[in-house]
């Protein structure tokens, strides 16, 4: 395996000042090591501490010395009809699911090493949710699958969820969510379906009662309470004690897109076109934070929300930047990192990730990799001047960005490969996808984590 060395002019042991950036060595993979194709569409680290990787070509397995290729070739048993792979996920019971590109879905069985088409006709599938219940969820252009393990047995059984409970395909699924008490929440554009733990019951709520005002978009849940999103200005808590909806109403008309848990008692929630609110969780009382208010915000569609450890709260807006909103003082930042720079080529996605001490690296729609430096509350840029070349933009092509459990950092690029980077000894890897001397693009998309922390 062939090692090229970078340096890399980044603070890791100082967090606070950023003052003194000391150097960091970089260990480079390419294909001649094994790696299967160029463009990185997905990674995780399974149970036995494997790292898989979904490729526009197929599949790779790593040991941390080979790859091991899995991709249709005549006479193999491999059953991919398409080997562009876009997603990956673990199961309970240690099996790798994937979705490819056509909408097709696979598991991987380890007794043959080969990967089987799920043996059911006629589906385009969507999404694969990978419930903590031990359930695999597939989302299709026609119907909801559920997919389960027949007892002590790798045998799956696969259901049609819609038909058998009478849910119309029309009805999109907006998120499946599994709760504490392990029971498990359906959100569709008709209302919610509750699957309880205990009894497997089927139970709807709104699919009927408010046929125009049903849509639900986003849960988030607190010891006591779950609370769904919907549309109208509408939140509605679910009390598990007494099993119970209570209506909390918005002072608007729009959409409430997103919300999130904010302390004990109070909620931040995302609208469509009225700005942002915090809520009481208990007497459903709020502030109204919008433009007409607070002209700093760039505008009043918010689409996603992140709360810290620190209890800062990050908005994504509809436009470039993000706003930061501190709600002990009530005052609001708005950093605009990409004013002026060539965005043509940047990712207009967000991504945030966060060690265990509460240390931030954040990219905005748009922008490029920076640090959020608490003390004098700014956003430094995170920068590799060894990759600044012409043919290495990194600052502008970030397409993932994942924090393990171990507090590895994953920065993934769209034309520059994968760097690692140890947030606590400092010691960072850059992991090329790609010869050196080839012109192929070696883009990653995103990263995930299992349960081994990995």
């Amino acid at each position: 395996m062939k090692h090229i060395l970078f340096l890399l002019l980044f603070n890791i042991l100082s967090f606070v000042s950023l003052q003194s950036q000391p150097s960091c060595v970089f260990t480079q993979y390419t294909t001649k090591d094994g790696l299967i194709q160029k463009t990185i569409s997905y990674i995780l680290q399974d149970r036995k501490g494997f790292i898989w990787v979904s490729t526009w070509d197929g599949i790779n397995r790593f040991d941390g010395y080979t790859f091991k290729n899995y991709k249709a070739r005549p006479g193999d048993l491999i059953g991919f009809i398409n080997n562009r792979v876009d997603y990956i996920a673990e199961d309970h019971q240690g099996f790798i699911w994937a979705l490819s590109y056509d909408g097709h879905v696979y598991r991987f069985d380890p007794r043959t090493e080969s990967f089987f088409p799920l043996p059911y006709d006629d589906y385009q599938a969507r999404q694969i949710y990978i419930s903590p219940t031990g359930c695999i969820w597939i989302t299709t252009e026609k119907a909801l699958l559920l997919v389960t393990y027949q007892d002590d047995d790798s045998q799956i059984v696969i259901e049609n969820f819609s038909a058998d409970n009478q849910i119309s395909s029309d009805e999109k699924i907006n998120q499946i969510y599994a709760d504490k008490e392990k029971s498990e929440w359906i959100l569709t554009s008709n209302g919610i379906y509750l699957i309880t733990r205990d009894s497997k019951r089927i139970i709807s709520f709104f699919t009927e009662k408010y046929p125009q005002n049903s849509a639900f978009y986003k849960v988030t849940e607190t010891e006591d309470y779950l609370f769904f999103s919907s549309e109208k200005g509408s939140i509605q808590r679910y009390n598990k004690q007494t099993k119970e909806f209570t209506l909390i109403k918005l002072p608007v008309d729009s959409s409430v897109t997103c919300l999130q848990v904010l302390g004990n008692k109070e909620l931040v929630c995302g609208t469509r076109e009225d700005g942002f609110f915090v809520v009481n969780v208990e007497n459903g009382q709020s502030r109204q934070y919008k433009r007409t208010l607070f002209p700093q915000l760039p505008s009043d569609c918010i689409k996603s929300i992140y709360v810290s450890r620190n209890h800062e709260v990050w908005i994504q807006h509809d436009k470039e930047g993000i706003t930061l909103f501190h709600p002990q003082s009530g005052n609001i930042d708005y950093f605009n990192p990409v004013s002026g720079r060539d965005k043509s080529e940047a990712n207009s996605e967000l991504f945030i990730v966060e060690d265990n001490s509460g240390n931030l690296w954040i990219h905005p729609p748009k922008g490029e990799l920076f640090y959020y430096n608490r003390s004098v509350n700014q956003l430094v840029p995170f920068s590799n001047p060894a990759l600044s070349l012409e043919k290495h933009k990194i600052a502008n092509r970030i397409t993932a960005l994942f924090m393990d459990r171990q507090e590895n950092m994953w920065i993934g690029s769209y034309l520059n490969g994968m760097a690692k980077l140890d947030t606590k000894t400092g010691r960072c890897e850059y992991l090329k996808l790609v010869d050196e001397t080839s012109n192929l693009m070696e883009n990653v998309y995103c990263f995930a984590e299992d349960n081994n922390k990995t």
